[in-house]
This record gives structure tokens, C-alpha cells and sequence, in this order.
């Protein structure tokens, strides 16, 4: 073991290495800035998923007569915004 480690003494960095651990540093923070990067659009496409309603559902119907394609329905049939009547 260094001496100077073992007296408790900061470790001087050569300026040979000293690219390199820099380098090292950059790196790791690119990775990390990449890896927020995707969490962050995973999260806001789980959440536009969770927070799709009927008109997103009705866009993606494929005919006229599918039942996502029409608006919501109260008791008697008529078009309803989900209110009680």
C-alpha cells in the first residue's frame, strides 16, 4: 500500500492518468444522463397509455360499427358525457 494512503494523505493523480479518469467521469455521467433520458420516456408512455379515453379508443376503430367508435351511451341510448341522469 502507498504510504501516503496509509497516513491518510490525499492520493496526488498524475497528469498521465488523470485524462483517463476524467474520461472515465464523463463517460459514466453520459451513461447515467442516457439512462434518465429512457426512464423518463418510458414513463410518459406508460402514462399516455394509462390516460387514453374513448376518443382515442374510438380512433383507433377500425369500422363504423365497432363499438369503440362511438361515443359513450347513457341507459337510454343517448349520447352521454358519463354524468348520472
Amino acid at each position: 500500500m502507498d504510504r501516503r494512503v496509509a497516513e491518510g494523505r490525499p492520493q496526488t493523480v498524475s497528469a498521465h492518468t488523470a485524462p483517463r479518469r476524467i474520461a472515465r467521469i464523463v463517460m459514466a455521467q453520459q451513461q447515467t444522463s442516457r439512462q434518465q433520458q429512457m426512464d423518463e420516456r418510458n414513463r410518459r408512455e406508460q402514462d399516455a397509455e394509462r390516460s387514453r379515453d374513448w376518443g382515442d379508443e374510438a380512433a383507433q376503430a377500425r369500422t363504423p360499427e365497432d363499438p369503440r367508435a362511438m361515443a359513450p351511451r347513457d341507459a337510454l341510448g343517448r349520447p352521454s358525457t358519463g354524468e348520472p341522469v
